[in-house]
């Protein structure tokens, strides 16, 4: 409440946590409805309950805009 309030967004670890516990998308939790991404935001649900994959993703927030497409070519050459 607090985060809609001031007009921020909740954090990763929030927004799992709430998504979690009200057993709601957090795409839901953050525009209120479900969209197109649906499929994506279920996608992030799964990924997020591993461990191993949300330290991935916490990492990844602080990654700048060339990082992130420097990752984006390294994974599209390997797969």
């Amino acid at each position: 409440m607090n985060s809609r309030s001031t007009a921020r967004l909740p954090n990763l670890d929030a927004a799992v946590a709430l998504s979690t516990t009200l057993g709601k998308s957090v795409e839901w939790l953050l525009i209120g409805k479900n969209s197109q991404l649906t499929e994506y935001v279920d996608l992030f649900n799964k990924l997020s309950m591993k461990p191993e994959l949300l330290a991935i993703m916490h990492e990844l927030q602080k990654a700048t805009k060339n990082e992130l497409n420097a990752i984006n070519v390294i994974l599209g050459i390997i797969s």
